[in-house]
């Protein structure tokens, strides 16, 4: 077969270091190009994108795509034309879109359909093209859908009517890089929490992310009814001295932080507001993006992750906790079930006593953070991109098949 994959989603292909749709492109085509090299792959990529070192090899060859002049052309005329031209037997959108005028079989992967639950976590600006055009058109073309969870795979029957068996279910993997020891803690001290108590965010800071319900929970946490923690390995079983929190006992609120790892997103405004308002301002720290290195070293030693997300088509930070031992606590609405399993605390995201409780349970009960460490690094296990590569893999094959069969029989 002659594959076509998008790649254009892998913004930046140095150190790895990718967030959403770019780490899943990633680490889905890497894993494909592992599995099997019989077939012929082309891949798309931007003019003057950088191509990942693994992704050239004998059996893949490299089309870029001419900058975009008039951006609609470009987009939906132009590029159909460069892909039509490789004679493709399919074409593979990671990123949930077609050119409007592209005639190639094709597959996408729809991540989510989050404009759709609630268009106001969005800007104006990009949702009629996009809700009204790009997105229904390119799902009622796809000769197959990816969704990467059963939530998005229920939203997409709900909101577009399409039939349940063109629709195939496949997960995300978890892939982490070792570090030494001596790497963590530089990364820890950059962000000046070496030896601190911290819960964790990791994330664009958006409204989606429900970020301001965090900071009110940990309000309630640290000026609310004092309490003595229990002293607990942070980094799970065996963990070091190094990696306890400092000056564990004391009844004050400087004893927790709250670290929000992650960019400015749309409408950010409000949440940076209720940080500098906040009565607990000198115990939240925000670190802006960070590096796969910084994320690793964040998890490693949190007390905790808390993500209580209003909507997720699968929730990634989760699964990267649990592969790390990190309790979690999360929501218990759209996928976020499906990836922590029986292995995190779930929360209403709207409930603000409910989340503070949970991070008051996470400081107090050492016996439960043990467990939780525990279920975390064995349900992470069920998430492996090599399978999820396998299946996906599979998707094109079975395609390719079923469109020989409708030639064959015209």
């Amino acid at each position: 077969m002659r594959i076509g994959i998008d790649c254009r989603t892998i913004l930046n292909s140095k150190n790895s270091e990718r967030a959403g749709i770019a780490h899943y492109s990633y680490f889905l085509v890497k894993n494909i190009f592992d599995i099997e090299n019989e077939n012929k792959y082309i891949l798309f990529f931007s003019f003057g994108q950088s191509v990942p070192k693994e992704f050239l090899k004998k059996n893949i060859e490299i089309i870029y795509f001419p900058k975009k002049i008039i951006p609609l052309l470009s987009s939906h005329y132009i590029f159909a034309k460069i892909i039509e031209r490789q004679k493709l037997d399919l074409y593979h959108s990671l990123s949930g879109n077609l050119p409007l005028l592209l005639k190639t079989p094709s597959v996408i992967t729809v991540a989510d359909l989050a404009m759709y639950v609630n268009p106001q976590w969005f800007l104006p600006k990009n949702d009629f093209f996009w809700r009204k055009i790009i997105i229904p058109w390119s799902i009622k073309k796809a000769k197959k859908i990816i969704a990467i969870s059963e939530n998005t795979k229920k939203d997409i029957i709900h909101f577009f009517h399409i039939r349940e068996d063109i629709i195939e279910v496949i997960y995300l993997g978890v892939e982490t890089k070792n570090y030494s020891e001596s790497e963590l803690d530089e990364e820890l001290k950059a962000c000046h929490l070496e030896g601190k108590n911290y819960f964790l965010f990791i994330g664009t800071l958006e409204p989606r992310k429900n970020i301001i319900r965090i900071i009110q929970a940990f309000e309630e946490l640290v000026l609310g009814k004092s309490f003595a923690p229990n002293s607990s390995p942070l980094r799970g079983e065996g963990a070091s001295d190094s990696y306890r929190g400092k000056g564990e006992g004391k009844d004050n609120k400087e004893e927790f932080f709250l670290v929000l790892a992650g960019g400015l997103g749309w409408k950010y405004e409000d949440i940076v507001w209720h940080i500098e308002k906040s009565q607990a301002k000198s115990n939240i720290i925000r670190t802006g993006y960070v590096s796969q290195k910084t994320i690793s070293a964040l998890l490693q030693n949190a007390l905790c992750l808390v993500w209580p997300s209003l909507y997720e088509g699968f929730g990634l930070p989760v699964l990267e906790a649990m592969s790390f031992g990190a309790p979690v606590i999360t929501a218990n609405n759209s996928s976020l079930p499906e990836v922590g399993g029986d292995a995190v605390i779930y929360v209403h995201a709207e409930n603000v006593n409910e989340i503070a409780s949970a991070m008051k349970n996470i400081v107090q009960d050492n016996s439960l953070r043990t467990i939780l460490q525990k279920k975390g690094r064995e349900r992470a296990k069920f998430f492996d991109w090599k399978k999820s590569a396998q299946k996906t893999i599979q998707v094109y094959a079975n395609l390719h098949t079923n469109d020989s069969h409708d030639r064959e029989n015209r």
